[in-house]
């Protein structure tokens, strides 16, 4: 399945969201996708995966660039991870949440209302740079993110995040679970 352009990235996804097909992707920025992951939806912009943790298990929700795509292809693994999944239940995939991939205004919009918390990756600044938290505002250019720390904790003020330096965004994955659990516990919202 390798291909060079953005329309032949989408006619990849779709086909790979067709068959169920287990991939693997490698982006510009780094092998996130060196795990495997389903894929849920392809937009003009973007494309929603369901990241498969190792421990075989479906895990919230990603969206990347298509631009920022360099390799698609079916997983080595794919056979025995989607038995497995099924075997567990997992599979076929249930409802894809209503995610809009066509913008990244509209992508942020639509993660926001899925989930307390999103992880919103800015990789050209480093292999991990990343912000957590809630979405306080979705600008013109830029979105305004009120972070929480590692230890489920509540920044006192906004971070801003340029639209263009967003390579990746996530939901509902166990770690975001965890803080906003944790966060709520203590009686803190976001």
């Amino acid at each position: 399945m390798r291909t060079r352009t953005v329309s032949t990235w989408r006619e990849a996804l779709e086909e790979a969201r067709h068959s169920g097909a287990c991939v693997r992707i490698q982006r510009v920025h780094d092998d996130l996708l060196g795990t495997d992951a389903l894929v849920a939806a392809v937009g003009r912009s973007w494309t929603l995966l369901v990241p498969i943790g190792e421990d075989i298990r479906l895990g919230g929700w990603v969206a990347v660039r298509l631009s920022d795509i360099a390799e698609v292809a079916v997983s080595p693994r794919d056979d025995f991870v989607r038995t497995a999944l099924s075997l567990r239940g997992e599979l076929p995939l249930g409802e894809i949440p209503p995610v809009r991939l066509d913008s990244i205004r509209t992508l942020l919009a639509s993660f926001s209302r899925l989930s307390t918390l999103i992880t919103v990756l800015t990789e050209r600044d480093g292999p991990f740079a990343c912000a957590i938290g809630s979405v306080v505002e979705i600008g013109e250019r830029e979105l305004v993110l009120r972070e929480i720390d590692p230890c489920a904790e509540w920044a006192q003020g906004t971070t801003r995040i340029r639209f263009d330096a967003i390579t990746r965004i996530e939901s509902g994955g166990a770690y975001e679970q965890a803080l906003a659990l944790v966060a709520a516990a203590r009686g803190h919202a976001g």
